[in-house]
């Protein structure tokens, strides 16, 4: 499995052409311009590179996705977050596989600001690390802002192991098998 750093804060982009070029590397983006400021063979590598041209952010544990779509496959960045309850994806995401959002089973939701946010769940596959995944998954017009969508409980940590080391800045996903 490929393990990346990310630093982003604002804005969903699409850095799928940039990251085939580290498939095999831990890289650094800086967050406002999100290009690549450092590159290393290891997690510390990358973020002592980073550090040393001020790019001081916490290391996130964030991982793409992949997903096969009607018109081509891309790539989606999420936060593995283990105090989320769902998996929760931006809506333009879903509109991209051929989904038609609002058909989905409707929740609402609150997350760190508080405020209410909707989203609308439909059973999709994608892939971690090249392995199939299939989960429910709510798509949110309320979290455009959001840099990434988010792996919660329901859909990821009930069908994976999570073992995140922060201080080695690690992160280590397997699946869970059924026996």
């Amino acid at each position: 499995m490929c393990y990346y750093i990310f630093n982003m804060k604002v804005k969903t982009v699409d850095l799928s052409e940039t990251l085939r070029k580290y498939s095999s590397e831990w890289i650094a983006l800086e967050p406002n311009t999100m290009k690549v400021v450092a590159v290393g063979k290891l997690p510390k590598n990358a973020l002592d590179k980073a550090r040393n041209k001020g790019i001081n952010h916490p290391v996130r544990p964030v991982i793409q996705i992949d997903f096969d779509s009607p018109n081509e496959g891309f790539g989606y960045f999420v936060l593995v977050d283990s105090g989320a309850d769902y998996c929760i994806f931006h809506a333009t995401v879903g509109e991209q596989l051929g989904l038609d959002i609002k058909k989905g089973k409707e929740l609402t939701f609150y997350g760190t600001s508080g405020e209410p946010q909707k989203a609308y769940f439909h059973k999709i596959s994608f892939k971690i690390g090249g392995n199939s995944h299939e989960c429910d998954v709510g798509f949110s017009y309320d979290m455009e802002k959001l840099a990434y969508g988010i792996l919660g409980q329901y859909g990821f940590f009930n069908k994976w192991v999570v073992r995140l080391e922060y201080h080695k800045e690690n992160i280590e996903i397997k699946e869970i098998v059924k026996h």
